[in-house]
């Protein structure tokens, strides 16, 4: 032990006997506290025990010495300590979610005044935008109606508006016709596809190898040269894409578009194709006409009449605000639908052919040569069945109607030996009535 260190020493010692003698220590205690002091000091002589005859145990660690005489104090119990503990983190979590709740709060206010300013900018914008759109179309108005600025002309409901019941005698005055011809030579097989936004089709077969187009072009205008223009800008093409031949007649602009759609135009196209040429036709507006067609033929338009005269094939014809009318042909393949239009055909039945004609808001009508193998049912939903056929009822109900009819020279009796290959033919409306006879 160095020269520094036994003064300390024995002075801890000193105040470790003056604390037994005043009581604050026990005997056994500042036993071990000597102890623990001795064993700090390997080399040192051991201090002189504070109770005669009883030894030494070291059973903790030697504090700091005191500086003043203190008691010790006895330890808390754990469970009131856990206890303490709990609170204490109990009122740590009241206060966090008190916190969190004010800033979700704050927040959700926030973003409220947000979404608020916004919808009131957007409407603000969307007003702005209204307002400019109505004084462009009322300063087109009233260039086209040849008003001036003055005040009666800025009043809201002005001369201008009385105008618009004969707009189109106004606007559309001059008539103009412009023809188009066009041709090409078809391969064989080749598919034939017509397309017409806006007019009449006639399609008509014959023997020749090519496909001819003949055809008006007809536009209205303010005057004729408007007018011629406007006819000239209508293109009628004729194209070829992976073998199949496609005439359109297509407006400079999509229909709709325009001023009130004043800019009216239309094609009528007269179109001569080989006549075992397979053909589809696609029309918006106007009526499609095919005459002396023996190949497969599909129509489709949105408004207009369908009339197919003598067909042979595969036909099938749908439209969506029309009547469909079908002449006697030999038909292996017929399917006619209408939405709101009459339907009507006059049926030659072949072996094995199938026949189905429906529409929603239309009356049926078939007439069936007679002396054909045929097998027919007939539903609607909220119309009348008039069926005359003959041959055998298989089935009357409600809305459904079901028979048969033998060829002629059966030698069966009601229709009892019908061949394999009838004919079938099923008709069905909604609220329409169905007539075969």
């Amino acid at each position: 032990m160095s020269g520094d260190e036994t003064p300390d020493r024995e002075e801890q010692i000193r105040k470790i006997l003056a604390m037994v003698e005043g009581g604050t220590l026990s005997p056994a205690e500042a036993d071990e506290f000597l102890a623990a002091l001795q064993e700090r000091e390997p080399g040192a002589v051991p201090p002189p025990s504070a109770s005669a005859g009883r030894p030494l145990r070291a059973t903790r660690p030697f504090p700091s010495a005191p500086s003043r005489p203190r008691t010790v104090a006895e330890p808390e119990p754990v469970g009131r300590s856990a206890s303490a503990e709990l609170r204490r983190l109990g009122r740590e979590a009241r206060r966090m979610a008190h916190e969190a709740r004010r800033a979700a709060r704050r927040d959700l206010r926030d973003a409220m005044r947000e979404a608020k300013y916004e919808i009131e900018r957007a409407m603000r914008l969307s007003l702005d935008e209204s307002a400019r759109a109505v004084r462009e179309v009322e300063a087109e108005l009233r260039g086209i109606f040849g008003e001036g600025g003055g005040a009666r002309a800025q009043r809201p409901g002005g001369r201008w508006l009385s105008h618009l019941t004969g707009l189109e005698m106004t606007r559309d005055r001059v008539k103009v016709t412009s023809p188009v011809h066009l041709q090409h030579e078809l391969s064989e097989g080749a598919r034939v596809t017509i397309r017409n936004t806006n007019g009449d089709v006639h399609v008509r077969g014959w023997d020749q190898t090519r496909l001819e187009v003949r055809g008006d072009r007809t536009a209205w205008g303010l005057d004729r040269e408007a007018a011629q223009d406007r006819a000239e800008s209508l293109a009628v093409e004729v194209s070829r894409r992976n073998g199949e031949v496609i005439v359109e007649a297509r407006p400079p602009v999509p229909a709709g578009v325009g001023v009130l759609n004043m800019q009216r135009m239309r094609a009528d196209l007269v179109v001569m194709v080989p006549a075992q040429a397979a053909v589809e036709i696609v029309t918006r507006s106007g009526d499609v006409t095919v005459v002396e067609h023996r190949g497969a033929l599909a129509v489709n338009t949105s408004s207009g009449d369908v009339t197919l005269t003598g067909p042979e094939g595969t036909v099938k014809a749908e439209t969506v605000s029309g009547e469909i009318r079908v002449g006697s042909g030999p038909v292996r393949e017929l399917e006619l639908v209408s939405v709101s239009g009459n339907i009507s055909t006059d049926l030659s039945p072949v072996p094995g052919g199938e026949y189905g004609l429906r529409s929603a808001s239309g009356d049926v009508t078939v007439r069936v040569q007679p002396g054909r193998a045929l097998r027919y049912e007939a539903e609607t939903v909220k119309g009348d069945l008039h069926v005359q056929l003959g041959g055998r009822l298989l089935a009357r109900e409600r809305g459904r109607i079901a028979g048969e009819v033998a060829p002629a020279g059966s030698e069966g009796k009601d229709g009892q030996d019908m061949p394999e290959s009838a004919a079938v033919l099923k008709l069905a409306t909604i609220s329409g009535d169905v007539f075969v006879s």
